[in-house]
């Protein structure tokens, strides 16, 4: 299992410099991202893992938690330490309004 977080708890760490994978397909990612999310498709995910670091924590996002969930299992899955971004991308829009 893993464990996920709150759009305003991933702002506080955001400012400790943390690593963020953002699952959506690249025409969302490129419109609206955060800064130092690396975009990876869920759909890319296994033929992208050997890119991850083992000893990193990373923190998945992508519109509203559901392929980032899917993401997670997988990753943990694997033995990445992942972290699910409840609400994803739609809940950092509202949180900034």
């Amino acid at each position: 299992m893993y464990p996920s977080i709150t759009i305003e708890e991933l702002e506080q760490k955001r400012q400790e410099g943390i690593a963020v994978i953002d699952v959506r397909e690249e025409l969302p990612f490129n419109q609206n991202h955060l800064p130092e999310a690396i975009n990876i498709p869920l759909n890319q995910l296994p033929e992208n893992i050997n890119e991850l670091d083992d000893d990193t924590t990373y923190y998945v996002i992508c519109t509203l938690g559901v392929r980032s969930m899917q993401a997670c299992e997988f990753l943990a899955h694997e033995g990445y330490d992942v972290v699910n971004v409840e609400g994803g991308m739609q809940a950092y829009r509202e949180m900034k309004k």
